[in-house]
């Protein structure tokens, strides 16, 4: 059997290669400012969470050291284990190259031409035209939609996927090789979203029907080995950490859709986010833009009943009600029966937004090929957008909805006209682009400051920033100026960490720190609430702070906080009394004394002393000297994979001061060394490399096949 490559096929394919680079040449010239004058993106999660996390993750590697610990955030949380550091996921190794502002970047930019060209792919394997499949992977990797997820990089990551996921699972259906499909298919595995995997995955079953879905099926749970090192980690955490005890109502429900969000569709910004009293719901998807020309067409082709719109429809409406969240009973009965592990109901509504760009390329192609009836509703109704645009607020929404209906009638009946199209999607997207994907200057992400109060060095410590818990309201007035400046120059948690500066009493973020830390904040919270003026001081006594940071009432937003220091005993020291921890909350009301630690052991701890300690990310040696039975206490959120030796012998940590650990040093001179090493991590890793090792080798054997046939076919040349 031989292969025969024509020269039209040839040249049909580097036509494809072409429009490749011209979508690679689109996202470039857009973020050009980006990737070569040192612009950066801060929006909300982005600078605020992300930023420090990904620094942690590179500067712990950057020493050599495995990212098992975390210990810059909550004194310390397990790392690898938390999906949310994507300490496995391959394009995040970016934050690598160059210096980390540009790393960082980079592996945020990276996703938006992974989104383009593998929409691109997915459209032209479903055989559609090159135009039309352009105009599919623009809009969907430069809508408001997608970009808006930027800011909440897991839903970003796998979303970015979407298109190369779809194109790998179209191989597979088709009785190719699952080798590839599956390596691809691990990727957006690895990042592990829950609520967007599931979408994808869904979407992907829908597209393979009941004769496919078998074999797509084992190719996912492929990809589930080889993303194994992730996934495994990530349930056992899980049962550590506060998800196990499942979210409250509030925290579930929190960014529901607002329904009627829906006019977002061709107005970008029109719902501002909802203010309810005593607290602020903004939107997780900053708008649901996909421009106008992809709503048209959805509309235009449900209107004309293009094929399949029966199911495009259930889907859009599925997604929507689901994403309706606490608007509709659905959501407190899904979470009556148990379900109260997802956050965010909002996320459902990109099943819906995906599945309308690509039936509104499918529309396009359509249009293209010359449906008069599509083309009659498309133009109807570009003419009634334009019409309800006329009353929006934004005067250039109504140029560019006439625009489009102009372009609707004379698109197919000259090449010039793709130009147009290519010229004006971008004109449409371009802005919401820029709008949801801010960036700032360079100087904007060096440390501020406020950072040079801190004495060096930095690591013997920790800081809480006071004023997020206090005063919420002072907060509110400096992001009246600035949220971003407030956000850098107050020294909000988790920025800290970009500046290696430890946090500590910081509010868990996304709702994964371990539930000893949960326990001793509720406790913070508790005395708070009852009125009790120093109501911080225990905590940060006992949680190593040295450094607390209160919102100024008479600052600027350049300089709007007031920095004080706090005794600190340090982050290993000895006790010098043992109290029940049953006692803590009846002895806070009151001064506790320096060295007294909250345990269940009872008995006198001698005098010790630490004569010398050094520390990694995931390890410390601690060398001592004890008259006697001692207690020494280690400022580390405990886990159960922390272990302890005391020269060399195994000696138990336990429970200390509710969310930290200590152990019993016996007289004495002794060398204590502590380590965190996760076992489910490495038995997790061994089983995704020989996952991968026999993939790679069937991808291999096959290659090596196909190269035989093609070095015995008969090629054509033309003269």
């Amino acid at each position: 059997m031989s292969i025969i490559i024509s020269e039209d096929d040839r040249q049909q394919r580097l036509k494809d290669w072409w429009c490749v680079l011209l979508l690679a040449a689109i996202v470039t010239a857009l973020f050009s400012d980006v990737l070569f004058l040192g612009n950066n993106f801060y929006v909300r999660d982005l600078f605020v969470y992300h930023f420090p996390m990904k620094h942690v993750v590179r500067e712990i590697v950057s020493r050599g050291e495995f990212p098992w610990w975390n210990p810059y955030f909550a004194s310390g949380q397990p790392m690898a284990a938390n999906p949310a550091y994507e300490i496995f996921y391959p394009p995040q190794w970016l934050i690598f190259l160059g210096p980390f502002t540009f790393g960082f970047a980079l592996h945020v930019l990276a996703h938006v031409y992974l989104a383009a060209i593998g929409a691109f792919l997915f459209f032209r394997s479903m055989a559609l035209r090159r135009d039309a499949s352009v105009f599919g992977a623009l809009t969907f990797a430069l809508s408001g939609f997608l970009l808006g997820t930027a800011t909440n990089l897991p839903t970003f990551f796998v979303w970015s996927w979407a298109g190369l996921a779809g194109w790998a699972a179209l191989r597979v259906m088709r009785g190719g090789s699952i080798a590839l499909p599956s390596i691809i298919f691990a990727m957006p595995i690895l990042v592990g979203e829950p609520v967007s995997l599931l979408q994808l995955f869904g979407l992907m079953f829908i597209l393979a029907g009941l004769k496919s879905a078998p074999r797509l099926g084992m190719t996912i749970a492929i990809s589930a080995l080889i993303a194994a090192v992730q996934l495994v980690p990530a349930v056992d955490h899980a049962r550590d950490s506060i998800r196990s005890r499942g979210l409250p109502y509030k925290t579930v429900a929190d960014f529901s859709l607002p329904p009627v969000r829906v006019i977002e569709f061709i107005s970008p910004f029109a719902i501002p986010p909802v203010n309810a009293p005593g607290e602020e719901r903004t939107h997780y998807f900053l708008t649901l833009y996909c421009g106008l020309a992809a709503f048209i067409l959805f509309v235009a082709g449900i209107a004309t009943r293009q094929r399949g719109w029966l199911l495009v429809m259930a889907i859009a409406l599925v997604s929507y009600f689901m994403a309706l969240g606490d608007t509709t009973p659905l959501l407190r009965m899904l979470y009556a029966c148990g379900i109260r592990f997802i956050r965010y109901p909002e996320k459902f509504i990109a099943i819906g937004i995906v599945t309308m760009i690509g039936f509104a390329t499918f529309a396009a192609q359509r249009l293209l090929e010359g449906d008069t009836k599509l083309r009659r509703a498309v133009i109807i109704g570009g003419a009634a957008v334009t019409v309800i645009e006329l009353f929006s607020p934004v005067a250039a929404a109504a140029i560019i909805a006439a625009a489009w209906t102009i372009v609707f009638w004379r698109v197919g009946t000259n090449r010039a006209w793709h130009l147009i199209v290519i010229a004006l999607l971008l004109f449409d997207l371009g802005i919401v682009a820029n709008r949801v994907m801010l960036r700032h200057p360079a100087q904007f992400f060096t440390p501020p400051e406020s950072v040079n109060a801190f004495t060096r060095p930095v690591d013997g410590y920790a800081v809480f920033q006071r004023g997020e818990w206090a005063r919420p309201d002072l907060g509110a007035k400096y992001d009246a100026f600035s949220p971003a400046l407030n956000t850098r120059n107050a020294l909000r948690p988790y920025t800290p960490a970009a500046w290696g500066i430890r946090n500590a009493l910081e509010l868990d973020f996304d709702e994964t720190a371990l539930l000893p830390t949960h326990d001793l904040l509720d406790s913070m919270q508790r005395l708070g609430n009852s009125g009790f003026p120093r109501w911080s001081e225990p905590f940060m006594q006992l949680s190593n702070v040295h450094y607390v940071v209160d919102y100024n009432p008479r600052g600027s937003i350049q300089s709007p906080i007031i920095i004080r220091r706090f005794p600190n005993q340090g982050r290993y020291w000895f006790a010098r009394s043992l109290a029940p921890v049953s006692d803590f909350e009846r002895a806070i009301h009151g001064p506790i004394a320096n060295g007294v630690a909250f345990t269940d052991l009872t008995f006198t701890p001698a005098p010790a002393t630490v004569t010398n300690v050094v520390e990694s990310s995931h390890a410390a040696d601690i060398d001592v000297e004890a008259a006697g039975r001692s207690f020494l206490v280690a400022t580390i959120t405990r886990h159960k994979y922390w272990r302890a030796t005391i020269d060399g012998q195994p000696a138990p940590l336990v429970p200390a001061n509710i969310a930290y650990q200590g152990l019993v040093v016996p007289g004495g001179r002794h060398h204590i060394a502590l380590r965190y090493w996760n076992p489910v991590v490495v038995a997790s890793a061994v089983v995704s490399a020989l996952t991968l090792l026999a993939v790679l080798a069937s991808l291999f054997w096959k290659r090596r096949g196909d190269a035989a046939e093609i070095r015995g076919a008969t090629i054509p040349f033309r003269a």
